[in-house]
């Protein structure tokens, strides 16, 4: 058997012949291929560069696979104090949304944690802040439950009465705080109650009874509470400008005196032209024999004037409420303090801006 190898004659394949036969072509590894010209076939470079290219992204898929599936099962510790971290950095920067998610998140993982007291009271001031104060109120109640020793027992209590005042309720706010100023040891907690409790009296309209609750604070607590400067302003109540309800009501004998009384000086010019129309109107009926016509039109006119003196009298009422609640905005308002101290569990200086409610 003779094998021939031949380079130069690309028609004469090369091969072997047997006895009887024709000459059968054998393809040796590392040979080429190649035209009559000398040049390899663009089909079959284009055919090599498709499966070198199919092979390469074969590869890269596997190796994003291997990656992803690691990376998938790749575990992430996440610790209480991280986790309550976060949620309170969330809180203080006013994105109470989330903070409420990371607190409740807390309190699920770690429910006997040290700090688990804190998360609840901070899940109830977030949603105070959104003015979700019936959640708020089932948080601050949850912390006081599950712990009536600590601090944020504490400050939840108070949180309470400021609940129940912002749901319209502010018997249940001042019952809350008496509670707590009977069953608190502390003289602070107690002059602090009876501050608070002065406040809701005063914003609800009863200065008498502020004046009662201010004087029972203790004397370290009135200068705490500036209390005798607090004394003072009230005593300046009886200089607000008021108008008499009665003085009101007899000015709308004329319609739209009342309104003019209080200063409401469209009311007064509304109400004084429509009396008068409908007067005008009922007179003209009755002059011309229409009875039925001038005894409807006088209901109505009796009805608007009726409703103008009535007007008159409540817009005495409103003018002055509306004074009084302005003054003790203002009071409030006069009311803050810029203070600079020490904190034992921290580091430093505290920087607090204080808004004595």
């Amino acid at each position: 058997m003779v094998i021939c190898f031949s380079r130069t004659r690309p028609a004469t394949p090369c091969g072997y012949r047997l006895p009887g036969s024709q000459l059968v072509s054998t393809r040796v590894p590392g040979s080429q291929v190649r035209t009559r010209d000398g040049k390899t076939p663009l089909k079959i470079l284009f055919l090599l560069a498709l499966i070198l290219g199919n092979g390469i992204c074969l590869l890269s898929a596997h190796e994003l696979w291997a990656r992803g599936a690691s990376a998938g099962n790749a575990e992430v510790l996440l610790t209480a104090d991280s986790l309550h971290d976060y949620a309170r950095d969330r809180f203080n920067a006013g994105d109470y949304e989330t903070a409420i998610f990371e607190f409740k998140r807390f309190v699920y993982f770690f429910p006997d944690h040290a700090r688990t007291d804190g998360a609840l009271f901070h899940i109830g001031q977030s949603y105070f802040s959104l003015g979700r104060y019936d959640a708020a109120l089932s948080y601050y109640e949850k912390t006081v439950d599950g712990f009536p020793d600590s601090k944020f027992a504490l400050q939840s209590r108070f949180q309470i009465s400021r609940c129940y005042f912002r749901m319209n309720d502010p018997d249940a706010a001042m019952q809350t705080l008496y509670q707590l100023s009977k069953t608190s040891r502390k003289q602070a907690v107690k002059d602090k109650a009876f501050y608070r409790l002065a406040w809701l009296s005063l914003k609800d309209g009863r200065i008498g009874q502020a004046r009662s609750w201010l004087d029972r604070i203790s004397p370290a607590g009135r200068r705490t509470h500036s209390v005798t400067k607090l004394l003072a302003q009230i005593d300046e109540l009886n200089a607000l400008p008021r108008k008499s309800p009665f003085l009101a009501g007899v000015l709308s004998i004329i319609p739209g005196g009342g309104y003019l009384y209080c200063g409401r000086y469209q009311d007064a010019f509304i109400a004084f032209g429509l009396n008068a129309a409908l007067m005008g109107a009922a007179y003209e009926s009755f002059d011309n024999d229409l009875e039925v016509l001038g005894g409807v039109i006088t209901l109505v006119d009796l009805g608007f004037y009726v409703g103008s003196i009535y007007g008159g009298i409540a817009s005495a009422h409103k003018y002055n409420r509306a004074a009084y609640n302005q003054y003790i905005a203002d009071i409030k308002a006069e009311r803050f303090s810029l203070g600079i101290s020490d904190r034992a569990d921290t580091p430093g200086l505290l920087l607090s801006f204080t808004y004595r409610w």
